[in-house]
């Protein structure tokens, strides 16, 4: 996430920041699981990131540590 400096910006992203319990990532190669997965995780907190398959996880994982 990225913020100028802006106040308003930067309480808002405090506040998503603080209310999510962490970042999973959901990986299925079946839409309907990954997506039942993914709201469930939401729902309870987590922030969600998902891969359909190996490549696409690698991908995320990649760009994660950019």
């Amino acid at each position: 996430m990225f913020v100028q400096d802006n106040p308003d910006q930067l309480s808002a992203a405090r506040n998503v920041l603080m209310e999510s319990k962490g970042h999973i990532i959901v990986c299925d190669d079946e839409p309907d699981i990954r997506d039942m997965i993914g709201e469930y995780l939401e729902r309870q907190g987590y922030t969600v990131s998902a891969a359909e398959d190996g490549a696409a996880l690698r991908s995320l994982l990649e760009d994660d540590d950019a």
